[in-house]
């Protein structure tokens, strides 16, 4: 039933003009989420911090692990975004191994984390970012989001959005 609600809170309407920020091997770029679904079967995750204790201990590697799975049930791509900046991304994610397998975007200013409505303060280390959580976007349209309360994970982890990707027609 959360994702009932959740899905009831999120229109697409309302992330579908923010933008992201990719680092590759040339560059920096900016992409529109408008243009990242663009009539694609997504899974997007969201994470407070890259190279903090439960992002990098527990949530980036359920996705690592279960990468295979989630394509197997018919996903185009496989994101994960944070309020960090492209070049700290792109080097968690080398760090971690996630080439050919999760996208690492930025959501530099937090204005994916205001649209979605789950921008918070981190206090003094981290600041404000986005809390933890998953979200499936099939054919333009928001099929299922969920997020973990503060200090939990289990909720957004791949392990569940495999579960919930199997009953999405």
């Amino acid at each position: 039933m959360l994702s009932e609600i959740g899905i009831k809170m999120l229109k697409i309407q309302n992330i579908i003009n923010c933008k992201l920020k990719i680092k590759d091997d040339s560059g920096v770029k900016d992409i529109s989420v408008k243009e990242i679904i663009n009539n694609r079967f997504i899974v997007l995750f969201g994470v407070p911090g890259a190279f903090t204790p439960t992002c990098s201990v527990k949530h980036l590697p359920s996705y690592i692990k279960n990468y295979k799975d989630i394509h197997s049930l018919g996903v185009d791509e496989i994101i994960c975004v944070s309020v960090n900046d492209p070049f700290v991304m792109h080097a968690w994610g080398k760090f971690n191994n996630t080439q050919n397998k999760i996208t690492m975007m930025s959501d530099v200013g937090g204005n994916l984390a205001r649209a979605m409505g789950i921008e918070a303060n981190f206090g003094p280390n981290l600041l404000i970012r986005m809390e933890r959580f998953s979200l499936i976007i099939k054919e333009n349209e928001i099929k299922y989001f969920i997020k973990d309360e503060r200090g939990s994970y289990g909720k957004t982890s791949a392990e569940n959005m495999i579960f919930e990707l199997k009953n999405i027609s």
